[in-house]
């Protein structure tokens, strides 16, 4: 197809009384990237074979119903567009005691190394000399990347909790207990949403 493009952009400024080779350089280069666009990478296809491997599906049903239900941002969390359902990234105390306690360390590293940070960047030296308004009250890169981080949490716990079975653990030959059996709730209530 890039050579196709080459040559009729060429033949194309030729027809038109224009420069052979440069309308070769442009037929080259709308045609690369037009290429190189289409080659880009479905996220939910990826996200779709995904699940099918980890949790069983039709891929290809679970593709379409992520390009009809994409995730959206909401203020203190994600959600699917179109349902009630939310995964809070908002850590507030007391709302999941089991996700408390087995996060605790990475809380309580999280919680220290913020404050550490803010105490340099906004009350410290550095702050001063930065108090006017300007970088000071820019988000420092690791707490983007702590936010996105905790997008992704939310992201991956709200395809569990839709895709995951829900059934009994069956006894497997091959590891003792197939961990995914029954019915999800991506079967159960939202597959004809």
């Amino acid at each position: 197809m890039i050579a196709f493009g080459t040559v009729s952009g060429g033949a194309g400024a030729a027809l038109t009384r224009g420069n052979f080779w440069k309308g070769v350089t442009t037929g080259l280069v709308v045609s690369g990237l037009n290429h190189a666009f289409h080659q880009q990478p479905d996220p939910n296809k990826e996200l779709a074979r995904r699940i099918a491997k980890q949790y069983g599906g039709n891929a290809g049903e679970i593709r379409e119903w992520l390009d009809n239900h994409p995730f959206e941002l909401t203020h203190e969390g994600v959600k699917f567009k179109g349902l009630d359902l939310e995964a809070k990234y908002i850590n507030k105390p007391g709302t999941n005691v089991k996700n408390a306690i087995n996060q605790t360390p990475q809380m309580i590293a999280e919680e220290l190394g913020t404050k550490a940070l803010d105490f340099i960047f906004r009350g410290g030296p550095v702050g001063q000399l930065l108090s006017d308004g300007g970088l000071a009250n820019n988000p420092s890169p690791s707490d983007i990347a702590q936010r996105q981080m905790r997008i992704e949490g939310a992201k991956n716990a709200l395809i569990r909790h839709v895709f995951m079975p829900q059934g009994q653990q069956k006894p497997s030959m091959n590891n003792g207990f197939n961990p995914h059996s029954g019915y999800s709730r991506y079967n159960l209530f939202y597959k004809a949403k």
